[in-house]
């Protein structure tokens, strides 16, 4: 088989992929990005007072598992003794 017949073949099927992906993966593509940055939004607007009282306990009960024992029992005396 002449080179040039396989460099014909190579450069059509390279043509035939590139439009394969953009006439039939990309748009699919954009239309689950869209999906997820609405889905993104969504999740970041506050739609109530108790979901923003849940994400302050949320970052208080991530603040206790990662903190030092002995700062936790510090905090916790002095709470006790407050109150």
């Amino acid at each position: 088989m002449p080179p040039e017949i396989i460099i014909l073949i190579l450069y059509l099927v390279s043509f035939t992929y590139a439009i394969y992906l953009r006439f039939c993966i990309v748009p699919g593509l954009r239309k689950r990005l869209k999906a997820a940055e609405t889905k993104v939004a969504q999740l970041s607007t506050p739609k109530s007072p108790e979901v923003e009282r849940l994400r302050e306990r949320v970052q208080v009960l991530e603040r206790i598992a990662t903190d030092k024992a002995s700062t936790l029992d510090r905090e916790i005396d002095e709470l006790r003794t407050a109150g």
